[in-house]
Parts: structure tokens; C-alpha cells; sequence
């Protein structure tokens, strides 16, 4: 347990000279909402490298892998171009190779019927609903969390990090934590931590912030085996 709570321990490499060896530590990005809470203010940060972002956010550890939760966008009345930059976005992320897994759930478009507002009423004296589109993401969350139990009951790294602000992961963090005996870090999108995250007394709560999301964007071109890829050109906006 000493290598999960300090900075590492001294391996012999195969010459017999002893070298650092850092403990590992596994980043679980909720992605919709790090979208929500920070990345939809700040454009220019959406060419993400988030291998690099982690490695940032938890220098003490080798990050073993990052596991990014996300889901296809649909075709908005305003942009229809959002599904393509997102598809250009998963393929630079995909140049990261097997250090990173992203984790589709499933985005739901459906009509829905609420109470305008400010309230009116019909002339027979009932309120005035009005019939919205409404798009939910479903699936992400449980994916999340269930991988994050997994991981620590196989005890696959030795930190878990979580990147939400969402206060539903509670249960998995009171798991890793206090049953399987394994730390758990919380990295807040939001300037205000969620306090029920907080409760679950995380190893260390770190708030993200747009300098570090700046400072880790990819090559505004790079490439892979299919040709270039190219930073979508509203994502450069200041």
C-alpha cells in the first residue's frame, strides 16, 4: 500500500541499478460533462489532448490509461456540422493508441411537452404546455462507474481519478474507497466541487482549469494512417 500513497518506490532495472518506478493511476473523464462545465466556454481547448491533460493533473502517478466517456452527437437545428467534428476529434484522440479507451453511450432525441413559462392558460383555464425537442445522453454514467469498480477490484492500477462534477459516482467512489481499500482522486470541472464528491473525503480534489485545458491541446494538423487531421477551424475561435 505505500506506493499507492507516496510518489513511488526504487525497481532494479535488469543492469541491477536501481531506478523510479511511479505507482499507476487510471483517469475516468465523464466527457459530456467536462463539455458542459468548462469545454462549451472555451472553444479553443476542445482539440483536447486528454493523455496529456492527465498526465498534467496527477504528475505523481504513471497514468496507465484514460478512459473517455462520451456519446455520438446528433445534428443540431443550428449546427449540423457538429457529428463531423466530433468523428475528426475521436481520430486524434485514436493516434494516442491503446493509453486511451473512448466509451460510447448513446445520445436520445425525443419530443417532450412542458409548461410554458412565464405560466399561461388555455381558454378553458388549463395551462399552456409547449412541445419541445429534448436530447439526453443515456448510458455513460453506468459505463463509467462500472468500469471504475472493475478496474479497482482487479485492482488494475493503483489510483483511480475521476473528471465530473456529476454527484452520482458517489457510490462507485464509497466503493473503491471503502471497500476495496484503494484512493481515489476527484478533478472538478466546475469551479465548485461537488460536496456530496467531497464527502467521500477523495485522496486529492484538484479543480480544473482553462490554462491546463489550453496548455494540453494537440498539433492543430497531425495525421494517422488514413491522411490528415485537421482542427476544426470554430475551434480555433478566442
Amino acid at each position: 500500500m505505500d506506493t499507492v500513497w507516496g510518489i513511488g518506490k526504487l525497481l532494479p532495472n535488469i543492469w541491477g541499478v536501481l531506478v523510479s518506478s511511479k505507482p499507476t493511476a487510471i483517469v475516468y473523464i465523464d466527457g459530456l460533462n467536462m463539455y458542459h462545465q468548462k469545454l462549451r466556454y472555451h472553444p479553443q481547448a476542445k482539440w483536447l489532448n486528454l493523455l496529456s491533460l492527465a498526465e498534467m493533473l496527477v504528475p505523481t502517478h504513471e497514468i496507465k490509461l484514460v478512459r473517455y466517456f462520451t456519446a455520438e452527437v446528433l445534428p443540431g437545428v443550428t449546427d449540423q456540422h457538429a457529428p463531423k467534428r466530433q468523428k475528426e476529434y475521436w481520430r486524434a484522440l485514436e493516434t494516442l493508441g491503446d493509453r486511451i479507451t473512448i466509451h460510447l453511450g448513446r445520445m436520445e432525441a425525443r419530443n417532450r411537452h412542458y409548461l410554458a413559462v412565464p405560466r399561461a392558460y388555455d381558454e378553458t383555464g388549463k395551462p399552456i404546455r409547449s412541445k419541445v425537442k429534448k436530447t439526453e445522453e443515456k448510458g455513460s454514467d453506468v459505463s463509467l462507474a462500472a468500469h471504475m469498480v472493475f478496474d479497482a477490484a482487479t485492482r488494475e492500477a493503483d489510483l483511480f481519478v475521476l473528471v465530473s462534477t456529476d454527484s452520482d459516482f458517489e457510490p462507485a467512489i464509497r466503493i473503491v474507497q471503502e471497500r476495496l481499500g484503494l484512493p481515489v482522486g476527484f478533478i472538478s470541472p466546475h469551479d465548485k466541487p461537488s460536496d456530496t464528491i467531497l464527502e467521500c473525503k477523495p485522496l486529492f480534489t484538484k479543480i480544473l482549469r482553462r490554462a491546463a485545458l489550453e496548455a494540453c491541446t494537440f498539433p492543430d494538423v497531425m495525421q494517422d494512417s488514413r491522411g490528415l487531421i485537421t482542427k476544426p477551424e470554430s475551434w480555433s475561435l478566442k
